[in-house]
């Protein structure tokens, strides 16, 4: 199914991805008519799938079928936020135990990426 038909078949529950500038959010769809498709106040054209009112130029978002891969990219990015909030919380009020397995674990991942395409 490419992506118009698939825009032409979302109904409200479905998930959609919706993508602004280089991230992806899933939601749901709350609302659709035969031109629009709509979720926590936005509206996109269900033709084009890019949000009423915007371009792409300006930062439009525009909705994509949820993937395994960008689940895996929400993932990351959210994983990259909890260890940044870590970082600046301030490692002094962390036991120094927890710090020591934290960096072990982080040598034991370097390592490991060491070895990738070594054969």
């Amino acid at each position: 199914m490419d992506r118009t038909e698939w825009l032409a078949g979302l109904k409200v529950g479905d998930e959609v991805a919706e993508r602004q500038y280089n991230s992806n959010i899933v939601t749901t769809v709350e609302r659709t008519t035969s031109k629009m498709i709509m979720f926590e106040g936005k509206r996109f054209w269900r033709e084009s799938g890019m949000e009423v009112g915007r371009g792409e130029e300006w930062g439009g978002r525009n909705l994509y079928p949820v993937t395994d891969e960008i689940r895996e990219e929400i993932e990351r990015r959210e994983i990259d936020n909890n260890i940044d909030r870590f970082a600046e919380k301030g490692k002094k009020m962390y036991p120094l135990a927890k710090l020591r397995a934290l960096r072990a674990l982080i040598d034991e991942i370097e390592k490991g990426n060491e070895d990738v395409g070594k054969s």
